[in-house]
């Protein structure tokens, strides 16, 4: 039985797998997005707090 025939038979499997991890990646690279922006936004407040305490005092 020559190999091609073989991979047309798990060919679907192949397919299924790769669409469910590009979906998983997708899924984790926009998570990691947006932890990165709330890390991004909470470091520009603290130095807006830092300016807004040092200028009253």
């Amino acid at each position: 039985m020559p190999v091609w025939h073989i991979a047309t038979i798990y060919q679907p499997d192949v397919i299924l797998w790769v669409k469910i991890m590009s979906v998983l990646m997708a899924m984790k690279g926009s998570m990691e997005l947006t932890q990165l922006i709330r890390l991004i936004r909470s470091i520009r407040l603290d130095k807006k707090n830092e300016q807004r305490f040092s200028n009253q005092g």
